[in-house]
């Protein structure tokens, strides 16, 4: 049976309904037109792929054999395979999927039945386009080595300089105490300000002593008038007692109490002494030379050397700045007469330099005053002591610092940027670029830290790049693209 169909979409006008095809085909089948027909279509596909004749042979022959047209746009679809399969045979695969994906809308419009209906080329679109972009990924280079930063190993003179936190102390601080005791009457001079040795700080109520002294001055008068009558009495007795008009027992009671006597004025001296050294203690002078501190009691108080301390003077020119070295520290800066002579020494021709506490470096130096005898065995330390000239009196006792010295200058040490190291198990690490541009981490052994930088002993040599920024971005033997550092921070 035979129906006549509409005109084909693209004006073939071949739309024919015959059997042949048992039903196989959804819409129903389309009958073939004449085999020569089927051959034209078939030549016009092949020429799509002319430059490959293995695929145009196949196509040509599946064309003459096809029952309809649905099987020729089918065959026709099997074409880009064929030419995908010629392609790899010569070692073109991507242009020749390229080329099929350029030419669809060709071989689409060439479909006399509209084979390729929206859903299967969509779904053919999509295939060519996975298969171009996985072989663009597959032909993608490397990606280029990462930027790090380096700088050449520096080589100089390093002066070692060992730190230490100390306190200051006054070179002398005299504790000022009542030594009688009665009221507090007066204050004799400005809190905090300085006083000579001798001057007058405070008054304590001098009449009970006064008193005293007047009554040890009239014992004392008594006294002598003792040994003066005992004086009369020896002279008397001496010559009666050689002419025997009295006993020699006579004359020796008056020697006896002549030396009583002579005992009750020296005795009666001590006392009137003694009073007015209480008279005068009832002045509390100071016995330095210094800086007076605040007064820790108040007029009207009743004071003396039990009642605790009335204030201090302080001599702070020049002034202690005391500060512990541990036991490993000193045995290296210093030998005891059994011990090798050290490469690192304090001595007094050590220098010493105060930080305050706000980071400003005293500007006057400062130098040994002495080590103490012993170490002290809760703390493994040993107290060392810098005195410092204070002629301006900024120091005060009590006050913190940080006391360094340069007790030795390393000659030629290589030096390297802090921030290169990493710390890694309590050893370090840093990173190296041979002169083929070739990461390599390195462990080292590090020296005294130099400001920003730090010494390194051991591990590297001089002239050598480090990387001072991107260590984290490389591996050992890795590719990398150095940049001078200093280059990088005028940059910044």
């Amino acid at each position: 049976m035979t129906k006549k169909g509409g005109p084909h979409p693209r004006g073939a006008g071949l739309r024919v309904n015959l059997p042949g095809c048992q039903g196989q085909h959804s819409p129903p089948a389309q009958q073939a037109p004449p085999v020569q027909q089927r051959l034209a279509a078939a030549d016009l596909a092949g020429a799509r792929v002319a430059e490959y004749p293995t695929a145009a042979a196949a196509v040509r022959a599946r064309a003459a054999r096809d029952c309809c047209l649905n099987c020729v746009a089918w065959t026709l679809s099997t074409a880009r395979a064929a030419a995908d399969a010629a392609a790899t045979e010569s070692g073109v695969l991507q242009p020749a999927r390229l080329k099929f994906l350029a030419e669809w809308h060709n071989w689409y419009r060439m479909d006399p039945i509209n084979w390729g209906r929206s859903l299967f080329a969509l779904s053919c679109g999509a295939l060519v386009l996975g298969m171009a972009g996985g072989c663009s990924k597959r032909a993608a280079g490397p990606p280029p080595p990462p930027d790090v930063q380096v700088i050449p190993v520096k080589q100089q003179d390093v002066p070692v300089v060992h730190e230490w936190v100390g306190t200051l102390d006054g070179f002398v601080n005299a504790q000022i105490r009542a030594q009688v005791s009665g009221y507090l009457v007066k204050q004799d001079y400005e809190e905090g300000a300085v006083v000579k040795k001798g001057d007058v700080l405070f008054e304590i109520d001098p009449r009970p002593f006064a008193a005293a002294l007047a009554q040890a001055e009239a014992l004392l008068a008594q006294a002598k008038a003792q040994l003066g009558k005992a004086d009369l009495d020896v002279k008397r007795d001496t010559p009666l007692a050689q002419d025997k008009a009295i006993s020699q027992e006579e004359l020796d009671d008056a020697l006896q109490s002549r030396l009583a006597a002579q005992a009750q004025v020296e005795g009666a001296n001590a006392a009137v002494d003694q009073a007015r050294l209480n008279l005068d203690f009832t002045r509390v002078t100071s016995p330095i030379n210094g800086v007076a501190g605040l007064i820790r009691s108040q007029i009207g108080d009743l004071v003396g050397p039990s009642t605790g301390i009335l204030t201090t003077v302080s001599d702070v020119d020049p002034i202690k700045a005391y500060f512990p070295v541990s036991e490993q520290s000193y045995l290296d800066t210093n030998a005891g007469k059994n011990l090798a002579e050290p490469t690192e020494k304090i001595s007094s021709a050590t220098t010493f330099e105060l930080v305050l506490s706000n980071g400003s470096v005293y500007p006057r130096k400062g130098k040994l005053y002495a080590i103490d005898s012993e170490i002290d065995a809760n703390t493994g330390t040993i107290r060392a002591v810098a005195v410092f000239p204070n002629p301006d009196l900024l120091l005060r006792p009590g006050g913190y610092a940080k006391v360094r010295a340069t007790v030795n200058v390393r000659k030629g040490a290589l030096v390297v940027p802090q921030r290169a190291l990493t710390e890694l198990q309590g050893s370090y690490q840093l990173a190296t670029v041979d002169p083929s541009n070739h990461a390599h981490i390195l462990t080292v052994r590090t020296g005294p830290q130099v400001g920003q930088d730090i010494v390194v002993e051991s591990g590297l040599k001089p002239g050598d790049r480090v990387v001072a920024d991107g260590i984290q971005k490389i591996t050992e033997g890795a590719l990398v693209n150095p940049v001078p550092f200093a280059a990088q921070e005028a940059a910044k």
